[in-house]
């Protein structure tokens, strides 16, 4: 019989020309999904409108952190009002920073403050801070609207830092949008940042709390050893770039905090693992550079004096009987 057209290939040449004729699908029933393929199935899964919703909710917070600072982003007003370390410390000793580092030079020593004093030595320098780098290459001469805008920037950081913990802290039930953006917005206008709202590095170093936070409760709860070493590392970053900002007293509440959530879930869940990922959280930071200043011996073998602009006095012996 005469094979027509609509009929399929009738020798093994013709199917090796048509491979996708060659193996037609089987008109059964659905094979069932192999574990990569519902993982991909999974992964498509989240679409763009998910990430435009979170991220909206992360613009909002940028909106409401202009808005409350309105008239110190139109000019119309400077803040803090009444004074403040950001004024008369921080702003003279980040110029001097920014000013050093353009020249290309590490500034160990502070000519111009009293007969000289150290300055890298200094934690609330903050020359290290990732943030601070930022303002002293973007703008090596910047004004006090630099300052400025630091405070807005980590007025802004504080609610996105604790809308992303809020989200991420029970990924098998995670916490709604509209409650994680509640929390944000409580946190970055709590009256710890309201209250310093002229001491930049202390908010800086809060604003950091809510990641170092997140890093431990999932390094506890993180049922791979791999995972609960990731995740103490990332918290252990978190804190140790808050250490950079160089505000040593709310550094130390923060990890005051944070080991006092390890050692109730030590308690609560009668196993020392927590207190282990503690450990890790907290020996990451001395890894960041200048987190940590130089130990006694290097730090006093360094001789400052020679630094100076400040010239030495003679020393001539004494002539009289009492000098």
């Amino acid at each position: 019989m005469e094979q027509t057209s609509d009929s399929g290939p009738s020798s093994d040449a013709e199917r090796r020309h048509n491979p996708r004729q060659a193996f037609p699908r089987p008109s059964g029933p659905a094979a069932p999904l192999t574990a990569g393929e519902r993982t991909g199935n999974r992964l498509r899964d989240v679409s763009w409108r998910a990430v435009a919703r979170e991220a909206a909710c992360v613009a909002l917070l940028a909106l409401v952190a202009v808005v409350f600072f309105w008239p110190v982003v139109s000019g119309r007003a400077w803040l803090p009002s009444g004074g403040g370390d950001s004024v008369s410390f921080l702003f003279p000793m980040y110029r001097f920073a920014a000013a050093s580092l353009r020249d290309g030079v590490i500034p160990f020593w502070n000519p111009h403050q009293y007969a000289g004093a150290p300055f890298l030595a200094d934690n609330q320098s903050g020359i290290f801070y990732p943030f601070n780098l930022l303002l002293f290459f973007l703008w090596p001469g910047f004004s006090y609207r630099g300052i400025e805008a630091l405070v807005v920037w980590h007025f802004f950081f504080a609610g996105a830092a604790m809308y992303a913990c809020l989200r991420l802290l029970r990924p098998e039930i995670p916490l709604g949008r509209p409650a994680a953006l509640l929390g944000a917005l409580a946190f970055m206008l709590s009256d710890v940042f309201i209250t310093h709202i002229g001491n930049l590095n202390l908010i800086a170093v809060a604003a950091w709390l809510p990641l170092a936070f997140l890093g431990l409760h999932r390094a506890i709860f993180a049922a791979r050893p791999l995972r609960r070493v990731a995740w103490a590392a990332a918290g252990g970053a978190a804190l140790g770039t808050a250490t950079l900002a160089g505000h040593g007293q709310m550094t130390f509440l923060v990890a005051l905090f944070l080991g006092s959530y390890a050692l109730y879930q030590t308690v609560a869940t009668r196993r020392g693992r927590p207190l282990l990922l503690l450990a890790l959280l907290g020996g990451w930071p001395w890894l960041w550079p200048g987190s940590a200043s130089s130990p006694p011996p290097a730090r006093s073998a360094r001789r400052y004096a020679p630094s100076s602009t400040t010239p030495a006095a003679p020393t001539t012996p004494c002539r009289r009987r009492r000098c």
